[in-house]
């Protein structure tokens, strides 16, 4: 059976300690959702981070303290996990 890739979802991966967990989830070959709320400059600086990093970036824009947007970032992380 092959081994798939873990995906993840970082909340508030634009910066700060968001951006350094989604870094490290990169480290090992992770599927990593980039949250963010406004600052899509972060979050794609943040992407090419992860790239660089051996992991596969994904955008998962929202805020998550909406039911509706949360939902939406959940079906997100589905399609990247291939459910």
């Amino acid at each position: 059976m092959a081994e798939t890739s873990p995906v993840v979802l970082i909340t508030g991966a634009s910066r700060g300690i968001g951006r350094a967990i989604a870094q490290r989830f990169a480290r090992d070959g992770a599927k990593v959702g980039i949250n963010y709320l406004q600052n899509i400059a972060a979050a794609e600086a943040t992407t090419k981070d992860v790239q660089t990093l051996d992991g596969e970036p994904f955008l998962a824009a929202g805020d998550v303290s909406d039911a509706a947007a949360a939902s939406g970032i959940v079906d997100t992380i589905l399609k990247h996990k291939g459910v």
